[in-house]
């Protein structure tokens, strides 16, 4: 398994011998979305003007990241073959650079 911890550390030539070695690769999207929530999370505390309790703040996050997780990783037909990183590029394979991500 690969974790893409940097932001877009493999080429998507990449691809087709990862899937040829059966290595699954969690794409830098879903890696690092944890980080970037918790901060949003931050962001929205201040601006309320007050904090959330911390077991609200954690199940905030584990909702978020199951969903990003499943959105990710378990979306889509298993016989489509598109990869978890593939997925989270619209099944593009490219970057997804200047996308608007929804």
């Amino acid at each position: 398994m690969i974790v893409e911890a940097a932001n877009g550390p493999t080429l998507p030539e990449a691809d087709a011998i990862l899937e040829r070695r059966d290595i699954v690769v969690i794409p830098d999207i879903l890696a690092n979305a944890g980080g970037v929530t918790a901060s949003y999370f931050e962001w929205a505390q201040s601006r309320q003007g007050f904090a959330w309790e911390g077991d609200l703040v954690a199940e905030r996050l584990r909702r978020v990241m199951s969903a990003a997780f499943d959105a990710v990783v378990g979306a889509g037909p298993r016989d489509l073959k598109v990869t978890p990183r593939r997925r989270r590029c619209g099944g593009s394979g490219s970057r997804g650079w200047g996308r608007r991500w929804r």
